[in-house]
């Protein structure tokens, strides 16, 4: 299974393509076509991929399911914390 999360996590944090080959047990093929999407599907929204850190909540963060209301609660509560 390819953990595409720790291949951009670990991307996100500077790590060498090597490296990242190395702890996903994938080959660096895989790496760069994910980094190489990644960053296609980041151009085209405008989104960032390279960040020293990154903070994931809601259902992505938590792996559970929220209804928006819940997701936006969420959201914030976690801003508050942060800040």
């Amino acid at each position: 299974m390819i953990k595409y999360r720790e291949i951009l996590r670990l991307t996100n944090l500077g790590i060498s393509q090597r490296q990242v080959v190395s702890c996903c047990h994938v080959s660096q093929k895989t790496v760069v076509k994910i980094q190489k999407k990644t960053a296609a599907d980041s151009c085209r929204t405008g989104a960032f991929i390279q960040a020293e850190y990154s903070i994931f909540g809601g259902r992505l963060g938590m792996y559970k399911y929220f209804d928006m209301d819940d997701t936006i609660a969420a959201a914030l509560d976690l801003a508050k914390k942060i800040m």
